[in-house]
C-alpha cells in the first residue's frame, strides 16, 4: 500500500500470529502472537526509583534511632550528673549511699570520687550535644532539611544541652520528631487532621 506515492506500508502475519507493519524503513514495529517471542513489547518496570525510595526510607528510619538514641544518652548523662552531686546531696559509688552535701566524706568515702563522675558526666552530656549541634549542620548541608527546620533543632538541641531540664525536653521532641515521620501519623494527618481543620477553622 502506497501513501501519496512516498510512503510504502506492508501488513505481514507470521505463523505464530505475529503482525510486523513496514514503514517503508527501519525494522517493522511487531505486535501481537501466540510464541514465545509474540506479543506487544512493552517496557520493563523501573525499579530504580522503587530502590532510592527504600533507601531513603531506611536513611531516614536511622537518622531517627540515632537522635532518639542520643536524647536518651544526654538524658542518662544529666540524670547521673545531678545523681552523683547536686545542691543538696551526693552520693558514694563506694558505699551506694546517699550523703548530705554537708557530709564532705571520710578515709572510706570520698566525696570527690563522686564530684569527678559528675564533672564527667556533665561533659559527656555537653559532647552528645555537641555532636548532635554538628549531625543537624551536616543534614542541613546534605539538602535533608532547611535553613528554618536547622534553626529550630539547634535551639532545642542547645537548651536540651544546656538549659534546665533540657535533656527531657529533647527526649520529648526526638520522641514527637519521631512519630510524625510515621506512615499512621502522616494518614491520620492527611485523612483526618487536615479535613477537620479545614471544616472547623477554614484552612
Amino acid at each position: 500500500l502506497k501513501i501519496n506515492g512516498d510512503i510504502s506500508v506492508s501488513v505481514t502475519e507470521g505463523t505464530n500470529g505475529q503482525v510486523a507493519v513496514d514503514l517503508g524503513g527501519g525494522e517493522p514495529v511487531v505486535s501481537g502472537g501466540n510464541g514465545a517471542g509474540g506479543g506487544d513489547k512493552k517496557p520493563k518496570p523501573n525499579s530504580d526509583n522503587a530502590k532510592e525510595a527504600a533507601a531513603a526510607q531506611k536513611k531516614e528510619n536511622e537518622e531517627t534511632i540515632k537522635s532518639v538514641g542520643l536524647a536518651f544518652l544526654g538524658a542518662l548523662a544529666d540524670a547521673g550528673k545531678e545523681k552523683f552531686l547536686n545542691k543538696e546531696t551526693w552520693f558514694s559509688i563506694q558505699k551506694f549511699k546517699t550523703y548530705s552535701k554537708a557530709f564532705r566524706g571520710s578515709q572510706y568515702v570520698s566525696k570527690g570520687l563522686s564530684k569527678g563522675i559528675s564533672t564527667g558526666l556533665k561533659w559527656a552530656g555537653r559532647g552528645i550535644g555537641l555532636y548532635n549541634a554538628r549531625d543537624l549542620y551536616q543534614q542541613y548541608r546534605n539538602g535533608e532539611m532547611g535553613a528554618t527546620q536547622l534553626a529550630i533543632e539547634q535551639a532545642v538541641n542547645g537548651y536540651s544541652t544546656l538549659g534546665p531540664g533540657g535533656s527531657y525536653i529533647g527526649i520529648g521532641w526526638e520522641l514527637g520528631r519521631a512519630i510524625s515521620k510515621t506512615d499512621w501519623y502522616k494518614d491520620f494527618k492527611e485523612n483526618y487532621w487536615y479535613p477537620y481543620r479545614l471544616m472547623k477553622y477554614g484552612y
